[in-house]
């Protein structure tokens, strides 16, 4: 596989960002698996407002001053979203993407007078924990900043089982709704509902708010397109058998026989925020916790390392409390210096 020729063509939405090109301040915001960058669209806004002054309350707000040089990114990993369906999925070649996607961009391995701030949900924190990981060696990293949402360094043998089973629900409902019968997002609802019954147990069913958000995460993974007669397919975002087995054979996160704790004892040179939900798999969870430190260098700073606990946030954080995240993200950087 040529790797240039898929991320090339790797999908970044054109957002309406505010900044001029003299030292702008630039978030990279990396989705989490089965998401894509359209998962963060209503957080960023939120966010945005909060750095920009488009906003009647200022409790969020950095310092109390607007900061117009504002540039968000949000990318689509490969086999996600609007980027390229391929054959392999695993943490390496998302770094390698990564790395190729911050050189188009002007951001590595210098960033041209950027302030760069690492963002990653996930899977996309584990892929900026490994980029960081793999930048040991350099004196001064790319970036200034890296904030991690509800994914703290683990290998994938320690992926939590109750997130594993919950990813992998959504597979199989994806793998049982017959998309021959989608044209549009009306019979799409009625071809989930099959799907779903024939997937979750009744008592699952009974859930609504649980169903809602099952529904919301199929209708947002469709697409549409045309085919060579001009009829209108639906198609899956995600490269669902791909995914499957990444998912599988524990491929989304770090490895255990190259990152152990010895060899990554103060691996990562930049301050970082460890964003967890409260009512997570992976945040509530004790085992989860205080796990940055030893992967920060010069971690006994206690402004280089900092944990924070999101009340009532399941995994996706930035969706279930977007303005305490946004408060716990703008009150870090404030501290570490970025703004």
């Amino acid at each position: 596989m040529q790797l240039k020729h898929h991320v090339d063509s790797f999908f970044s939405p054109k957002l309406a960002n505010r900044y001029n090109p003299h030292h702008p301040l630039c978030f990279v915001l990396l989705h989490g698996f089965l998401a894509h960058s359209g998962t963060f669209h209503s957080f960023n806004q939120v966010w945005k407002k909060s750095l920009t002054g488009d906003h009647n309350t200022n409790h969020n707000h950095p310092t109390n001053k607007e900061i117009h040089n504002v540039r968000i990114l949000t990318v689509d990993a490969r086999n996600h979203g609007l980027s390229p369906h391929t054959a392999s999925h695993n943490q390496s070649l998302m770094t390698e993407d990564l790395t190729h996607f911050l050189s188009q961009q002007d951001l590595y391995p210098n960033p041209n007078h950027h302030t760069v701030v690492a963002v990653g949900h996930s899977m996309g924190s584990g892929t900026w924990t490994k980029f960081l990981l793999d930048e040991k060696e350099k004196v001064k990293p790319p970036i200034a900043a890296f904030l991690s949402m509800d994914m703290p360094p683990i290998t994938g043998a320690e992926l939590s089982p109750t997130l594993r089973g919950e990813l992998g629900v959504f597979l199989d409902i994806m793998k049982h709704v017959k998309l021959e019968r989608v044209t549009d997002y009306r019979s799409g609802q009625e071809a989930f509902e099959l799907a779903i019954e024939q997937c979750l147990p009744s008592d699952q069913r009974q859930d609504k708010k649980a169903l809602a958000r099952v529904k919301g995460f199929l209708s947002t993974n469709l697409r549409f397109t045309t085919d060579s007669e001009k009829k209108r397919v639906a198609r899956w975002k995600c490269h669902v058998p791909v995914l499957e087995k990444a998912l599988k054979e524990s491929q989304l996160f770090l490895d255990a026989a190259q990152y152990s704790k010895e060899t990554c004892q103060g691996g990562i040179a930049v301050p970082v925020l460890s964003l967890l939900g409260g009512d997570s798999p992976i945040g509530g969870q004790p085992q989860y916790r205080g796990r940055w430190p030893h992967f920060v260098k010069n971690a006994n700073d206690g402004n280089l390392v900092r944990e924070v606990i999101i009340p009532n946030a399941t995994h996706t954080i930035y969706f279930d409390q977007p303005e305490a995240t946004v408060t716990a993200i703008n009150t870090f950087l404030e501290d570490v210096g970025v703004f």
